[in-house]
């Protein structure tokens, strides 16, 4: 997947705003995206960030049953959002079958957990010597040599 470099900082400040746990700010940043395709664009760079931090934290692909216990991680560590587990293996699960999520979710959904998961597992997960955004730079540059 080749990163847009006018998508990437908007992708960025929603990350940051679901690692804060602000949603008046997330809010904001969701709303900087300028038109429908820089929000597909934004979309599926959160989305295969997502599925590559998963996969790393599973040592591959993961099993149905670890889909789930994660989704249950995350819908508890980030309650302030309100998706329930079901919310977020949906979510997942969904993702992972290579299928669009906005066929099994509602759009208010789709739009905050294509954000929340990846910040949540960016920051749940990383090292320890190392901030979010140096795992999401990890992240990308993963993505980035996927397709060379």
């Amino acid at each position: 997947m080749k990163i847009d470099k006018n998508v990437e900082p908007l992708v960025r400040k929603a990350l940051a705003a679901a690692v804060k746990r602000d949603p008046d700010l997330l809010a904001t940043a969701l709303r900087a995206f300028p038109n429908d395709d820089a929000i597909r664009r934004g979309s599926e760079l959160a989305i295969a960030v997502a599925g590559l931090v998963a996969i790393d934290i599973h040592s591959g692909r993961p099993t149905d049953s670890e889909l789930r216990t994660l989704a249950q991680e995350i819908a508890d560590s980030e309650a302030w959002a309100g998706f329930s587990a079901d919310d977020v293996y949906t979510f997942l699960a969904t993702m992972f079958a290579g299928r669009p999520v906005a066929e099994v979710l509602t759009p208010e959904k789709v739009s905050v957990l294509i954000f929340l998961v990846p910040a949540t597992l960016l920051s749940a997960f990383r090292r320890e010597d190392e901030n979010w955004w140096d795992h999401l730079d990890r992240a990308e540059a993963a993505i980035e040599r996927e397709q060379q």
